[in-house]
């Protein structure tokens, strides 16, 4: 993850072009779930972009991964996905203001298109331009923001383009689920983790949300837990 930032609730991470990582603890000055505002403490998040910022190469930029609680995310499933990059924003918006609570003209709305399928997730301007204003202080090109799930979804379907996984994000406080079936993501869901349940019981209930189409490999992101190594298939990509 060459240059890469990952904002979570405890710590930031810069995933260097060398494969080290600089960890930053922030001490809850990021709340994932508070879609409007995520900042609660701009001093220490402005310290940790700081400590971040001096490790980068300027030249090259870096991509900053979010939290899934930050977005509004879907899957949605078209006859035929017009050819028109004009047109087929305009279909997307139209479809994603039925699920987004307030007009879609106020979030920020990011899509891959897999198939005939699209995978949307939309954040509140006002939680982009908070983000932003902090990101400013790196003083280096951000050349894109997006959720976390999204970035792994990108990297796993430009290795094995019909490929059939789960891809699982596990976060202190929220939990998230790609499926992709033949190369094609078929669901997503991201919420806030039940208190007291298992990281298992997590897969559990994504399990039965999902259906008969679960895919039987899994890649497991974010903090270690309780499922074994070879339940999870292949585990990482670095």
């Amino acid at each position: 993850m060459e240059q890469t930032i990952i904002l979570t609730e405890s710590e930031l991470q810069l995933h260097s072009a060398t494969g080290s990582v600089h960890a930053v603890p922030l001490g809850g000055a990021l709340d994932p779930l508070a879609v409007d505002h995520p900042v609660r403490d701009n001093k220490i998040l402005a310290e940790a972009l700081a400590s971040a910022g001096r490790r980068l190469n300027k030249r090259k930029g870096c991509r900053i991964l979010l939290p899934d609680s930050l977005v509004f995310a879907k899957v949605l499933t078209f006859d035929k996905i017009p050819f028109s990059l004009k047109k087929r924003d305009e279909m997307i918006r139209w479809k994603m203001d039925a699920f987004l609570p307030g007009r879609v003209a106020s979030f920020n709305v990011q899509y891959h298109v897999s198939g005939n399928s699209v995978l949307v997730a939309a954040m509140p301007e006002s939680t982009v331009l908070e983000l932003l204003m902090q990101v400013n202080i790196l003083n280096t090109r951000c050349f894109s923001m997006v959720p976390e799930s999204f970035h792994y979804a990108n990297v796993f379907l430009e290795r094995e383009k019909d490929a059939t996984a789960v891809l699982l994000t596990n976060r202190n406080r929220h939990f998230s689920g790609l499926v992709i079936q033949n190369g094609v993501i078929t669901f997503v869901r991201f919420r806030k983790k039940i208190q007291g349940l298992s990281l298992q019981q997590e897969l559990d209930m994504f399990a039965e949300m999902v259906g008969g189409d679960m895919p039987e490999r899994v890649l497991l992101f974010g903090e270690e837990a309780e499922i074994k190594a070879e339940v999870m298939g292949n585990r990482w990509l670095s």
